[in-house]
C-alpha cells in the first residue's frame, strides 16, 4: 500500500460574516511541514476545553492561554502556507512566512478558515500510524526466533532457496504488507531508543514503561506528543505480541 505524496490544499478566502469570496486563495501543505505542530494544537485545544468543563486548574506545560493558543495557531497556519494568488487577477502573490504570519494575527477568522479546511490531519495521522503498525507486525514476525534460534525470515529464506530462489517461488510472509512510511520515520526511531533501555525478566522483554519514557524523553530532549506517544505504546504492544507467539 503506498502512500501518495499530497498536493497542497487550496483554500479560498471568503468574508466572515457574508461569506461571499475576497478574491485570495492560500495553498497550504499538510503532508510534509506541520502534522506534528498541528495535532499538538489540537490536543493542547481538548485539553483546555476539558479543564475547563471540570472547572479545574491546568498545568502550564499542558495548556495554552487564550492568548498562547492565538499566537500558537497563527504560527500553525503560517507554517502550513506554502503559497497563495489572487483569483481575480491571477497573479501569484510572493510568498514569505512573515506576511502570512502577520495576515493570521492581524485576520484570526483567516486562520479559522484554514484550521477547518485541514482537520482531515488528523485523519491522514491515523493512515499512517496505521501504515506504520502494520508494517512493524511484520517486521517483529520476521525477526521473531522459534525455540531453536532460527529467526522466522532466516527459516523463510532457506526454504525459499530450496524451491529455486525465484521471484515467483518467494513465500508470500517475507513481503511486508504495506511501504514503511517515510513521515513516521522519526516515531520509528525513538521506539527504537527506547526499546533498547526495556527490562527483560526470566519470561522475556517486559512492556516500554511510563519512568522509561519519562528518562528517555530528559535524555533525548524529544518532546513526542500524545498521538505519537500512542503509537510508540501500539508498536511495544506489537513487539510484545509477536515475541509471545514465537517465544
Amino acid at each position: 500500500m503506498m502512500t501518495e505524496p499530497q498536493a497542497p490544499i487550496s483554500i479560498e478566502v471568503r468574508h466572515p460574516v457574508i461569506n461571499t469570496s475576497l478574491g485570495v486563495i492560500l495553498y497550504a501543505d499538510i503532508a510534509n511541514t506541520s502534522h506534528r505542530v498541528y495535532l499538538e494544537q489540537r490536543r493542547r485545544n481538548f485539553m483546555l476545553g476539558r479543564a475547563a468543563d471540570a472547572g479545574t486548574t491546568a498545568s502550564p506545560r499542558e495548556l495554552l492561554s487564550i492568548e498562547e493558543r492565538s499566537e500558537h495557531e497563527a504560527q500553525m497556519v503560517a507554517g502550513m502556507i506554502v503559497g497563495w494568488d489572487t483569483a481575480g487577477a491571477g497573479a501569484e502573490v510572493p510568498f514569505t512566512p512573515e506576511g502570512v504570519l502577520n495576515l493570521m494575527r492581524c485576520q484570526p477568522w483567516v486562520r479559522t478558515q484554514v484550521l477547518h479546511k485541514l482537520e482531515g490531519v488528523d485523519q491522514f495521522f491515523r493512515q499512517q500510524a496505521s501504515q506504520l503498525i502494520a508494517w512493524a507486525e511484520h517486521h517483529f514476525l520476521m525477526e521473531s526466533v522459534n525455540k531453536n534460534g532460527v529467526r522466522m525470515r532466516d527459516m523463510l529464506q532457506t526454504a525459499w532457496k530450496q524451491l529455486g530462489g525465484t521471484q515467483e517461488a518467494k513465500p508470500s510472509d517475507l513481503v511486508p504488507p504495506c511501504d514503511f512510511p517515510a513521515l513516521l520515520h522519526h516515531v520509528w526511531i525513538w521506539f527504537a531508543q527506547l526499546s533498547q533501555t526495556r527490562g527483560y525478566t526470566k519470561f522475556g522483554p517486559s512492556p516500554i514503561t511510563w519512568t522509561e519514557i519519562s528518562a528517555w524523553r530528559r535524555e533525548t530532549r524529544e518532546e513526542p506528543t500524545k498521538q505519537e506517544l500512542d503509537l510508540i505504546l501500539a508498536l511495544d504492544g506489537a513487539f510484545l505480541r509477536a515475541g509471545a507467539r514465537h517465544g
